[in-house]
């Protein structure tokens, strides 16, 4: 959403029923949407940039931006946000 108008800027796609939780990076550069399945967009063209297929909770990205971090079935788990590669929980 635009802050001072109100409007929507953009709707990204559904991610399965719903959405357990979103994040944005820092710099403000990618979203992070936990669903289905985690989804992570570049904003700027709105494209799917990466996705992992597990159902997570509570998203949250490190502070340089190349981890993100989720609840999975009562686990925390960590996967690398440019190759989406599973880290050690």
């Amino acid at each position: 959403w635009n802050v001072a108008t109100g409007q929507v800027r953009h709707l990204f796609p559904t991610n399965g029923d719903q959405i357990r939780s979103v994040a944005f990076t820092r710099d403000g550069k990618t979203i992070a949407s936990a669903g289905d399945a985690i989804r992570l967009y570049d904003v700027a063209t709105k494209k799917e940039r990466l996705h992992i297929p597990q159902q997570a909770h509570s998203l949250y990205f490190s502070a340089s931006d190349e981890v993100l971090t989720a609840a999975v079935g009562g686990a925390i788990r960590r996967w690398d946000t440019k190759t989406g590669k599973f880290l050690t929980p």
